[in-house]
């Protein structure tokens, strides 16, 4: 679900092109009700657009600042025509292929403050994208799992020991937060988890397998206790943080091997890579150090031809990251972006995510800049 800041920073550039307003002087009344003559916002309080009910932080008005330039900026661009002024939110469809956060008489924004993330995705979706599609991977393909699965599995028996012998050295049970009532115990050869009265027990820890701990436990068990017990005494123990380091290695190298046949490739699905869809749409990003907003043309509209230049890995203790180096064969202009393959909700919990960012380069590679 979006925080506050995700909300303003979607809805204030609707809100400043619908109100004259002073920034300083918007109050998060003022700010609900003139949004709620935005599609798609009838459902909000004021609680989910600012910290507290009679003013804004001196952080959301820093954001607020940032969507003003952007709006004012928008609206004095001969590129853009708002007569309307229709605006729709799109932020809280998070199922939508389109990367849409508004759209505004017809013109669809994706609105960007700090952030250089660009995906939210699996690692099975840049193995189709960069093999157009031959690789044929599918939803929950693991990284690990597949790649380094010896490592892997070293890494999750050690860390499962040294929950035991942590465990072991504070008399058998720990509280890992007392507010809501989340714990876990050692039984004899068993964890026992517990969120609030609802229990899990996870049995034949001596000898447990990772494929067995996933049929054992629940999503919310896995990242509420086992991964915040990780984060709260593992993290930093140099068993935990080797045998962490050799799989995230090991599991790059061969993600790299699995993928090199395509550099010097231009498939067509590099087009879903560089975030090209049915639709134009532009990519806008406001905040004290730059403003800028890049046209994305349609995949009809794009005719620029696109090559894989180079995929390589830039492991670290923590995450495998996948740098894929895509060059405009047309106007030699190159983009690089990184994909960060690592667990997002607790360690050991589901498949990792491979969340891809901008890395270095310009997205003019692909899109036009407008501002």
């Amino acid at each position: 679900m979006a925080d506050i800041k995700t909300h303003l920073r979607e809805l204030g550039v609707g809100f400043f092109i619908l109100s004259n307003k002073n920034v300083c002087d918007v109050s998060p009344n003022e700010f609900l009700s003139v949004i709620k003559n935005i599609s798609g916002t009838d459902h909000l309080s004021i609680s989910e657009i600012a910290s507290q009910p009679d003013c804004f932080s001196s952080e959301e008005i820093n954001i607020l600042f940032n969507c003003k330039a952007l709006s004012d900026a928008l609206m004095s661009n001969s590129s853009f025509h708002f007569p309307n002024r229709i605006i729709e939110w799109c932020g809280a469809d998070t199922q939508s292929i389109m990367p849409t956060d508004l759209i505004v008489d017809g013109y669809q924004f994706s609105l960007k403050e700090h952030s250089f993330i660009l995906e939210n995705m699996g690692l099975y979706k840049l193995f189709n994208y960069l093999s157009d599609g031959v690789l044929n991977k599918s939803r929950g393909f693991h990284s690990f799992v597949e790649f380094a699965p010896i490592e892997y599995e070293k890494w999750f028996k050690v860390t499962i020991n040294l929950i035991k012998t942590t465990l072991q050295d504070r008399g058998n049970a720990l509280v890992i937060n007392d507010a809501k009532c989340i714990s876990i115990a050692l039984r004899g050869d068993s964890f026992e988890l517990s969120i609030k009265g609802d229990t899990c027990v996870v049995s034949g820890i001596t000898n447990l397998t990772f494929a067995s701990y996933m049929q054992m436990t629940k999503s919310k068990f896995r990242e509420k206790v086992i991964g915040k017990f990780i984060n709260l005494f593992l993290k930093n123990n140099s068993e935990y943080t080797k045998t962490k380091k050799e799989c995230v290695f090991n599991a790059g190298e061969n993600i790299v091997k699995a993928l090199r046949p395509y550099i010097g490739t231009t498939p067509s699905t590099l087009s879903n890579l560089l975030r090209l869809y049915p639709q134009t749409y532009y990519y806008a990003k406001s905040n004290s150090h730059e403003l800028k907003v890049l046209k994305v043309p349609s995949i009809d509209e794009a005719q620029e031809s696109f090559a894989i230049e180079d995929i390589r890995s830039e492991s670290n203790n923590t995450q495998v990251n996948i740098i894929t180096r895509i060059r405009n064969t047309d106007t030699n202009n190159a983009v690089e972006f990184r994909n960060e393959v690592r667990f997002s909700h607790g360690q050991f919990n589901g498949t990792p995510e491979a969340k891809m960012y901008q890395k270095s380069g310009n997205l003019t590679a692909a899109y036009k800049r407008i501002i």
